[in-house]
């Protein structure tokens, strides 16, 4: 978590220093982890991440057993209804074919408490349905 806190904070530093004018453009690779030198620039390339990375609701983990093989990501009309869409297409995929499902629920990170608050797994709103009184269709799973 540190290092993503690090990575989040130098790319909002970069992004600032080019909008006033204080650096130059970021560089290609502009993953850079162990902070700036003296011309603003990142510096600590991590190779994997060569193009950025991207993070924001709208995905849920595929298990089988205990073992994820995948995810489901979807991107529409908010976030939560995102959310609310790959946990519920990986539960109606999963009661049809038998063979993966949701993450087991005590590898959530919704078990996860960092500094007494707890983790959300998925948003997913309470009655989001206009022609239905369906609530809280995430519950159970």
């Amino acid at each position: 978590m540190m290092v993503a806190t690090r990575v989040f904070t130098t790319f909002v530093l970069a992004a600032s220093a080019v909008v006033l004018g204080a650096a130059p453009d970021v560089p290609q690779n502009c993953t850079g982890v162990s902070g700036f030198n003296n011309s603003f620039m990142t510096s600590g390339v991590i190779p994997a991440l060569a193009n950025g990375i991207q993070i924001f609701p709208g995905s849920a983990p595929v298990y089988r057993n205990r073992t994820m093989v995948g995810a489901v990501g979807v991107s529409g009309d908010g976030v939560d209804q995102d959310d609310m869409v790959a946990f519920l297409g990986i539960q109606g995929a999963s009661t049809r074919v038998g063979t993966f499902g949701q993450a087991p629920t005590d590898m959530r990170s919704d078990q996860l408490q960092p500094s007494g608050a707890r983790l959300r797994y998925i948003s997913c709103p309470q009655a989001p349905f206009t022609d239905s009184d369906t609530a809280e269709p995430c519950r159970g799973f």
